[in-house]
């Protein structure tokens, strides 16, 4: 039963990842259970043996993969250094992942340029909502953490920046999740963080 159990655990981790490949190659709404299923090398009754259909499948590949990326914020809002620094931490890993992570930048396909389909399924409207709500909110704190320390400017409005700064990462992401001038982007991260952070820098 153990081995059973490692096993479908195995299973639903490839199905999980081969999910990711095929939606971000062909769109959620070309995208077929078999192709799936193929490209993980699985049969298509496994598949519905873990995910009852494409819905509940798309749906759970925002949690499996979400969940982790809050962690990574989480990990490096714990690091010792002050407000400043991991702002600019936050968005130098973001950029590098954008830049060398193919299975990140395919994740963030699935996030915005399926926005529609995120949108047409109240599970993961509100799992999203949720999430995107505590992001701001934890770099809005990080923010206003950096003003009192006198880390970042005393004349800007936390949310203005907070804003600004979610609007960086996720205008960077859908740019290259979409491949919408992309090569005019990549590479740019570097000096994108620098104006940033200069500009909001004490």
């Amino acid at each position: 039963m153990r081995r059973t159990k490692e096993e479908a655990g195995i299973t639903r981790k490839q199905l999980l990842e081969a999910a990711v490949r095929v939606f971000s190659e062909k769109g959620y709404a070309a995208t077929r259970l078999s192709d799936i299923g193929e490209e993980a090398g699985v049969t298509r009754g496994a598949i519905y043996w873990h995910f009852g259909n494409k819905k509940e499948l798309f749906a759970a590949l925002f949690k499996e993969r979400v969940d982790p990326f809050f962690k990574f914020i989480k990990e490096i809002l714990n690091e010792d250094f002050g407000p400043l620094d991991k702002i600019q931490k936050i968005l130098t890993v973001f950029f590098e992942r954008f830049r060398c992570d193919r299975d990140f930048l395919a994740n963030q396909h699935l996030d915005f340029i399926e926005m529609k389909i995120r949108n047409e399924v109240p599970e993961i409207r509100t799992f999203m909502k949720e999430r995107e709500d505590k992001f701001y909110e934890i770099l809005v704190d990080v923010v206003n953490a950096g003003i009192e320390l006198g880390e970042i400017r005393k004349d800007v409005d936390p949310d203005a920046v907070t804003s600004m700064l979610a609007t960086l990462i996720a205008g960077y992401a859908f740019l290259l999740a979409g491949n919408e001038a992309s090569s005019l982007f990549k590479g740019k991260g570097k000096e994108m963080v620098e104006i940033f952070i200069t500009g909001i820098r004490a």
